[in-house]
């Protein structure tokens, strides 16, 4: 392709857009750097917390416009639906006069979720004739419907039709799981879907193969991520029950907040359980002091078939540290485990499971150890950030 041909503006439609000075998942800053080194000027729409419109520049090509549209994972499903169509509302007059004002060829990348952004995508194209490639972090609406947010079949069939329209405009779709792949194709869709997965930080996240030495350290299992309807951590304090007596030297570290952390809290005081301690929501340099520590990364979501499909940043943050990875999903992130004999998935509502296939990782730390090493190796060949991100930055710009 010719360099007249290359897009040289990307508009990067991301409503939780992170930097790595903040907490949370930073998939989309390595993607936007990508798009940087190959030439590409970068500008993110996002939204944060405060009252006003600002805009940053971080490097010579990449700008974020921050759109004030207040957002939190403890939020209801009205006050949720208002922040994801005040930012679409929002985003759309600022991608619209960005492109006006911008010359040169350009290219529109939004990410779900929420879908909603590809609705602005979707229209940008059609106002400006900006093509766009969509990403899909989650199957929406699929996963609100199975969660139980979205019951009226109305609003169900309105928002499937919205799923299809977006994808069948789109020039190409990324998909962050095999699953999420098929998801996709199960709608019909001709637009071409590739694969592109979660990213493991091998460079922030080093292993210290935490609690494999001797003498045996405490057995530390960490969970850091949100704490919302579909992640389900209650699993984690019946996990932390049943091992409370037949492993005493596992500790469970929560680290996160949501709209479960007051409820979680309060259930790890009502069940009398000294080996669960929540830390709240911690910074990146907070996330790597805890991942250090640990043994062991846990990541579970609820038993709805959508969430087997996930590509959850956790996970591979666990990888990348050289963690023993536990996981109560059923799709491919248990097979990966297993197949790479780096952890071990159990049916969360067994947790009599959980304490038998953790038990041999605690006595024989020979074996912890090479699962660990293992974990750390799967990240450097297969979900390398920056091998990833390059070719999600290809896959844009194409």
């Amino acid at each position: 392709m010719s360099a007249a041909e290359t897009p040289k503006t990307v508009f990067y439609l991301h409503q939780y857009f992170r930097t790595p000075t903040e907490g949370g998942a930073l998939r989309s800053w390595f993607v936007a750097e990508a798009l940087a080194r190959r030439g590409a000027r970068v500008e993110i729409i996002t939204a944060h917390n405060r009252a006003s419109y600002e805009r940053r520049v971080l490097g010579e090509c990449l700008t974020v416009h921050y759109l004030p549209v207040p957002y939190a994972n403890a939020m209801g499903p009205l006050a949720r639906i208002r922040a994801f169509t005040a930012f679409a509302w929002r985003a759309w007059r600022l991608a619209g006069r960005l492109a006006h004002e911008i010359p040169g060829p350009k290219i529109c990348f939004a990410t779900s979720t929420p879908l909603t952004v590809g609705v602005v995508a979707q229209t940008l194209r059609i106002w400006r004739g900006v093509p766009y490639v969509f990403e899909v972090r989650d199957l929406w609406p699929e996963a609100p419907i199975q969660l139980g947010y979205v019951r009226a079949a109305p609003v169900r069939w309105l928002l499937r039709r919205a799923e299809r329209w977006i994808y069948n405009g789109a020039r190409r779709i990324i998909a962050l799981s095999p699953g999420m792949v098929a998801g996709v194709q199960a709608t019909g869709t001709a637009t071409a879907v590739g694969l592109v997965p979660n990213m493991a930080d091998t460079a922030v996240f080093q292993p210290t193969y935490a609690g494999s030495g001797e003498p045996p350290a405490p057995f530390i299992i960490l969970y850091a991520g949100a704490l919302g309807r579909a992640n389900r951590v209650i699993f984690l304090l019946d996990a932390a029950q049943a091992t409370r007596q037949a492993l005493p030297e596992v500790q469970f570290v929560i680290a996160g907040d949501g709209a479960e952390a007051t409820a979680l809290q309060a259930e790890v005081a009502r069940r009398g359980l000294p080996n669960v301690t929540l830390v709240g929501a911690l910074d990146r340099a907070g996330v790597q002091l805890w991942r250090a520590r640990a043994a062991a990364s846990f990541t579970c979501f609820d038993t709805l078939p959508v969430l087997d499909t996930t590509s959850p940043n956790k996970f591979f943050e666990g990888l990348a540290a050289g963690a023993l990875s536990i996981t109560t999903t059923r799709g491919w992130l248990r097979e990966l485990v297993e197949r790479h004999a780096c952890g071990f998935g159990y049916d969360p509502q067994q947790p009599a499971e959980f304490v038998e296939k953790l038990r041999p990782f605690v006595a024989e730390r020979h074996r912890l150890r090479a699962a660990q090493e293992a974990a750390r190796h799967l990240a450097e060949t297969e979900f390398s950030r920056e091998h990833l991100a390059t070719e999600a930055a290809k896959f844009i710009l194409s």
